[in-house]
């Protein structure tokens, strides 16, 4: 059977797209893809380094999980806890003992006020703090006049204060008086205070649609000051979890997460990882697969680790060296527990450790195949298939024109 250069430029064609479409679907050593280019990465923390980023760690434990609402909300004084100084009768300033926002303590003279009847000398008559706390306003000066019920002074105890969350119609029906929430101050975003939940405002706001729900909380210091912004993560419900890190641990984002463990505290080596994630609140999420309870994981600093230099040398040992992370996908996920154990010592390399986690699937699951001999063999298939088609060219056209002579 005869085939004309058409038909042999065809099957060359196909030959060579089809060997391309092997070479595209092929694993390249060299050339991770990007969702998994960050798993299983070592790096050695420089001692100075170290204290530089602030770096701080946390245990991954069980612990509970809380669904919450969120909200806006500022800080108001407890109206049981403020006290008006004013003066019964008329008169003027003649001495003042308080300054403005200084602390007084109950029963301290506020200022003393001279009566405008005649006398030698005139009637007076001091004001005393009724409780003790801020000097929020001071609303005279020496020589003011005053007159009977005129606020001379403000005085408020903000040892406890109430933060107010402005919270949507829609999550009303959700709370209940004695729910807790944590609130964090713009002022002081790394502080978390826990208030209580005491009672609601007597209407919603018909601007913004929401209600105010105040939460008592202590303020011993009297760092929050009146009209502070801050924002509640209210619990309304809680549910224990096996595995849970604090939010701070996570990098990552569009549902590609990861973390730092600590796999060698002697040496600062931490180990970066994949994580599957489930539940989570304001503070911790929960860990599906990729990191286990008691597991050590950067926290703050955990950023700053992405550009930290590779380990050298890592001496890295799993508890259980038979499985030698050979599990299948499905049974990591179902008993996470039997993965990455890692003992005190370590002792290989990370490209040794990198070998340990093959990435394959389809018909390769199965097989242990280096990734560089696939590359290889492709380009070897290809060049053949482009030779052999070649040489049927040849062939065809020297043929042609041997019939052609006759």
């Amino acid at each position: 059977m005869k085939l004309n250069i058409k038909t042999y430029i065809l099957i060359l064609a196909i030959f060579t797209q089809t060997a391309l479409a092997q070479h595209e679907g092929c694993n390249h050593g060299d050339a991770p893809s990007s969702d998994v280019s960050h798993a299983h990465k070592i790096i050695q923390i420089p001692h100075e380094a170290e204290h530089n980023i602030n770096l701080k760690t946390e245990k991954a434990s069980s612990r509970k999980i809380d669904t919450i609402i969120t909200a806006l909300g500022t800080a108001q004084n407890i109206p049981e806890q403020e006290a008006e100084v004013s003066s019964r009768i008329e008169g003027k300033v003649v001495e003042l003992y308080v300054k403005p926002d200084s602390f007084v303590k109950k029963g301290a003279p506020i200022a003393k006020i001279e009566s405008l009847l005649f006398g030698n000398p005139p009637p007076s008559t001091t004001l005393y703090a009724q409780i003790s706390g801020i000097v929020e306003s001071l609303n005279v000066s020496l020589g003011t006049p005053v007159s009977p019920n005129q606020s001379i002074a403000k005085i408020a105890n903000t040892s406890k204060i109430y933060a107010v969350a402005n919270v949507w119609e829609s999550a009303i029906a959700k709370l209940k008086i004695g729910q807790t929430a944590r609130i964090r101050f713009e002022a002081y975003p790394e502080e978390t205070y826990v208030g209580k939940l005491v009672k609601f405002a007597s209407k919603v706001d018909s601007n913004t649609s929401t209600l105010g729900a105040y939460f008592e909380i202590d303020n011993p210091d009297g760092l929050i000051k009146q009209s502070m912004r801050a924002s509640f993560a209210i619990v309304i419900d809680n549910k224990p979890v096996k595995v849970a890190i604090n939010k701070n641990a996570l990098l990552g984002g569009h549902g590609n997460y990861s973390a730092f463990v600590q796999v060698c505290p002697n040496d600062r080596i931490y180990e970066r990882r994949n994580v599957v994630l489930g539940k989570s609140d304001d503070t911790y999420v929960e860990v599906l697969h990729g990191i286990h309870a008691n597991e050590v994981v950067a926290t703050n600093g955990a950023y700053q680790l992405q550009f930290m230099p590779h380990a050298k040398e890592h001496k890295h040992e799993h508890a259980k060296e038979t499985n030698e992370h050979k599990h299948s996908e499905k049974e990591h996920i179902n008993d996470h527990k039997k993965e990455h154990q890692h003992s005190e010592g370590c002792g290989h390399s990370e490209k040794e450790h990198n070998k340990e986690h093959k990435y394959s699937d389809g018909f390769f699951s199965h097989i242990e195949i280096d990734s560089e001999y696939l590359h290889n063999l492709v380009y070897t298939i290809l060049g053949a298939s482009l030779l052999l088609n070649l040489i049927f060219i040849l062939a065809s056209f020297f043929g042609k024109r041997k019939d052609n002579a006759k």
